[in-house]
């Protein structure tokens, strides 16, 4: 199933760059993590490593927060039987990681994303989600031409 959703995940264009899920995906569509690589369009823009470092905690954040394997087997293996409540177990530590993550990520625009002109957001559509750094409103002529060889 999840194959069939990561299809809806956009690619990058010129005015966004997707950092796509990596891992499980919650059935409200919340990714257990997010891919590490750092794509080459970024480059010159923001250090690979201080990109890394910000996905790699946001992974860790979500591992903390995500549900324990009691927990996901009570809420699939009970959902027909419940009509679909026993997800309600799970979806508590889900939403949590989700405002962790969130948390997480208006931080780093704040220190970090918004001082070279980017912004990352948390996208979810369609059951599944992604990462997504989108180009602030500048003039940069030689970001735009980077951005080219995405299209």
């Amino acid at each position: 199933m999840e194959c069939v959703f990561d299809k809806t995940i956009p690619k990058s264009m010129s005015d966004r760059i997707i950092i796509p899920p990596k891992g499980r995906t919650f059935v409200n569509g919340f990714a257990s993590r997010y891919s590490e690589v750092f794509p080459p369009q970024l480059e010159g823009y923001i250090d690979a490593g201080t990109f890394c470092q910000c996905v790699i905690e946001i992974n860790e954040t979500i591992l903390n927060y995500w549900p324990c394997l009691f927990s996901r087997v009570l809420g699939y293996s009970c959902s027909i039987c419940t009509l679909g409540l026993s997800f309600l177990l799970p979806l508590v530590c889900i939403r949590d990681a989700e405002e962790a993550v969130n948390y997480l990520i208006d931080d780093y625009n704040k220190k970090i994303f918004h001082k070279k002109g980017f912004e990352m957001k948390l996208v979810k559509r369609c059951s599944t989600s992604w990462l997504e750094i989108s180009f602030l409103d500048r003039e940069d002529n030689n970001f735009k031409a980077a951005f080219k060889n995405i299209s």
